[in-house]
């Protein structure tokens, strides 16, 4: 909490208005109230507690008024304070019930005590509550603090801080609790709980697990275990595991001596039996044999293929790269090679791009694919294209660029043509419009008596207009701003009964979840005792009564309230309350908004007839616009009428020497006009005009150029395709093979060569296994 500004008036000592900036002073960190006695220091701080609980602390809290004695009878005691709690800017205005003169008659009258909450936000100060108990609640929750934890903590009163500090231990702690987070202490102690629970635990397990061995110790010695004493059990259970290990090793010596005679008598027993059991082995075995060799001879033809299919993909393998890298760019080539063909179809150029020195074409198929796949055809020789080299396909783009520069002064005059016909055209319209002109001219002198009469009446009408155009528009804005209100009067309203709704509901909400809280508080504390004992521990000093020995611990009820789940319930009300408080501002607002329309609508009048009223104004206000807007117009127009009549006179002659000399100049634009387009029809041949053949022949050169640099690409591959394939047939030869088309085929995967080597090896060890077997 930051405290801002404090002002009192008529308070305690203080007879007229006193201001504290809290700002000013607390700019250099600490600051000091210092002063003889009664100089009212004190009350100050008595002005920052009521302002905040609507008491005073201490003794003072017995006087019987608030208000200052020297004030004037008529001064109303007031505190106002405004600080900065939790991040919100609050500002409390707070006066407590005092008498006062009766306005009529003798005597006095109580005012009661009355306070404004107000919180500061974009739009300036805003209303928060004007209610007692509400605003001591909003502010009760901002602090989190009572009247006595503040006076304890925050403002110590003179003489109280003794009393503090001889508080018990219970109040202590519920105090300090709820301003400090002593949740890490309370952890501490949970987990000192739980790792002695484990050990404990653990203890247990060991002890069942040594009554367990010792249960098996003496079912195999024949004995009874030792018994638990209490005393130290694992040193007593290994005493008499010793002694029972001795007994038995002196029985086992007894028993040893008789053990050799009959292991004797034995042996003999079983040579002779061995000797019968091998003969008939022998026999047993060697029919398996025989029948096993009958079955690995016939499979030996599908082995020795296995074989052979693993050598030739041994041997193949490391060509497989060549040929597959050879296969790419001859893909790679066919596409360059079809893309120039595309390309000179679309030139429209005859060119044959076919034609092999009549090699043939292998089967190759991915290394991935172990014996199987879709094949691919690739040739052992490289067909190589008749394409024109990169130099005639230069001098030809070269050539079609000359002829475009030959074709620019055409393009020039081809645009001098078209000027002079946009000229003629233009003439021959102007020329029937000056005939037109002409003959209206000649109308128009003759209804020239009337036209006057008809402008001085328009003239009139306008200037009587402009006189009424002001009333008009004061009227039209009026009405406009009545409607307007009207409706946002009614939206308003509508708004104001679903706030009132809202703060209703929140309210409603807030207070079961402050009841709930209150509920879980209380059962909380009734079942304290339990929630203190889950802490005790054998031999540590109960914090209640101090006793080490603990007989009879509380337990906690079913469904007992932890302090986790109060505490949930608390920061519920606190989230809670500041919806009401934010539902309560926005209802405000409205209300303020809702007068200030009420007002400027002129009361509850329908908004239908406040619209009516908008249109009809905005109507007679167009139309007297319309009309005086004409005014200057028909001011002029009648003004210059009599220098107008002599000028169409004048105009009349002036409009026929026109008209000759535009005919005139017609026929010399069009004998000029028809020199020029014998010229250009023989340049643009057979595209509609010279700058689009221009244009095409850009186009041309253009694609000659691209074209010249595809017959780079696929000499490139040409030549990067036959290094592919001579180093592949070399490395094919080198391995003793016909050719590249004999790879592929019998390439086969790691995986499957492994396969085959480990199903022949497996054969082949099978089969001298069994022979041997059958030697023996």
């Amino acid at each position: 909490m930051r405290l801002h500004t404090l002002s009192v008036t008529a308070f305690g000592p203080f007879a007229g208005t006193e201001r504290v900036d809290f700002d000013a002073l607390s700019a250099a960190g600490l600051f000091l109230f210092t002063g003889p006695t009664g100089a009212g220091k004190t009350s100050v701080l008595d002005g920052v507690c009521f302002a905040l609980f609507g008491q005073v602390p201490g003794a003072r809290a017995q006087a019987r008024s608030l208000r200052s004695d020297h004030a004037a009878t008529t001064a109303r005691p007031e505190v106002v304070l405004e600080a900065t709690i939790r991040g919100r800017r609050i500002r409390i205005t707070r006066s407590p019930a005092w008498d006062r003169p009766k306005r009529r008659g003798d005597g006095v009258t109580t005012e009661p005590a009355k306070i404004l909450l107000e919180e500061r936000g974009a739009q300036g100060w805003c209303p928060l509550s004007t209610r007692l108990d509400e605003a001591g609640q909003l502010i009760g929750r901002l602090l989190g603090l009572t009247l006595s934890q503040f006076c304890q903590v925050v403002l110590l009163p003179q003489g109280q801080f003794a009393e503090f500090l001889r508080a018990d231990a219970e109040r202590r702690r519920d105090l300090l609790e709820s301003l400090f987070d002593t949740s890490r202490f309370a952890d501490v102690e949970r987990w000192l709980v739980a790792r002695r629970q484990d050990a404990s635990r653990a203890l247990d397990e060991i002890d069942q697990r040594l009554g367990r061995v010792l249960a098996q110790v003496a079912e195999v010695a024949g004995e009874q275990p030792p018994p638990d004493d209490g005393s130290d059990r694992p040193a007593s259970a290994a005493q008499w595991a010793a002694g029972a290990l001795e007994r038995a090793r002196r029985s086992h010596e007894s028993v040893e001596g008789r053990a050799v005679v009959a292991e004797r008598r034995h042996g003999a027993a079983a040579d002779a039996l061995q000797a019968a059991a091998l003969v008939d082995d022998a026999h047993r075995r060697r029919r398996a044999l025989e029948q096993r060799l009958d079955e690995l001879l016939e499979t030996e033809g599908r082995h020795k293929d296995m074989a052979a299919e693993v050598a030739a993909a041994r041997l193949v393998a490391p060509l497989v790269p060549l040929v597959e890298d050879a296969a790419r760019l001859q893909v790679r080539l066919e596409d360059a090679r079809a893309g120039a063909e595309s390309t000179f179809a679309e030139l429209g150029v005859d060119l044959a791009l076919t034609g092999t020195d009549g090699a043939g074409t292998a089967t190759v198929r991915p290394s991935s694919a172990a014996g199987g796949g879709a094949a691919r055809p690739v040739s052992t020789r490289l067909r190589v294209a008749r394409l024109p080299s990169r130099e005639d396909l230069g001098a030809l783009a070269r050539a079609r660029r000359a002829e475009i520069g030959g074709l620019a002064e055409m393009v020039h005059d081809e645009t001098e043509a078209d000027r002079l016909t946009d000229r003629i055209a233009e003439a021959e319209r102007t020329t029937v419009e000056l005939d037109d002109q002409a003959g209206r001219l000649g109308a128009r002198l003759a209804a020239a008596p009337q036209e006057r009469d008809e402008l001085e009446a328009a003239a009139a009408a306008s200037r009587a207009a402009v006189a009424a155009l002001p009333g008009s528009r004061r009227a039209a804005a009026e009405a406009a701003a009545r409607a307007d209100a009207g409706a946002l009067r009614d939206r308003l309203a509508r708004d104001r009964l679903v706030l009132t709704d809202e703060v209703r509901a929140r309210t409603d909400r807030e207070q079961a979840a402050r009841r709930r809280w209150l509920d879980l508080r209380q059962a909380r504390l009734d079942g304290m005792a339990a929630e203190l004992a889950t802490d005790l521990t054998a031999g540590v000093a109960c914090p209640v009564c101090g006793s080490g020995h603990h007989p009879a611990p509380a337990q906690p009820a079913p469904g007992a309230v932890t302090r986790e789940l109060e505490t949930a319930a608390a920061e519920q009300v606190v989230r809670l309350a500041e919806a009401v408080a934010e539902a309560t501002r926005e209802l405000a607002t409205n209300g303020a908004a809702l007068a200030a329309a009420r007002a400027a609508a002129g009361g509850d009048s329908p908004v239908a007839d406040l619209v009516a009223g908008a249109d009809a104004a905005a109507e007679l206000l167009d139309g007297v616009g319309a009309l005086a807007a004409r005014a200057t117009d028909d001011a002029h127009a009648l003004a210059t009428f009599g220098e107008a009549h002599e000028g169409w006179v004048r105009q009349r002659v002036s409009l026929d020497e026109r008209a000759r000399g535009l005919r005139q100049r017609i026929a010399d634009d069009g004998a000029r006009l028809d020199d020029l387009r014998r010229r250009l029809d023989a340049a643009r041949g057979d595209d509609s005009t010279v700058t689009e053949r221009a244009r095409r022949l850009e186009r041309l050169a253009d694609a000659l150029d691209g074209l010249a640099t595809q017959t780079d690409t696929v000499a490139k591959l040409e030549e990067q395709a036959a290094e592919a394939l001579e180093r592949a047939e070399l490395a094919v030869r080198a391995r003793g093979l016909g050719g590249a088309e004999d790879v592929l085929p019998a390439a086969r995967d790691e995986q499957t060569v492994t396969r085959l080597e480990d199903a022949v090896r497996g054969y082949q060890a099978e089969l001298q296994s069994v022979c041997r077997q059958l030697d023996e």
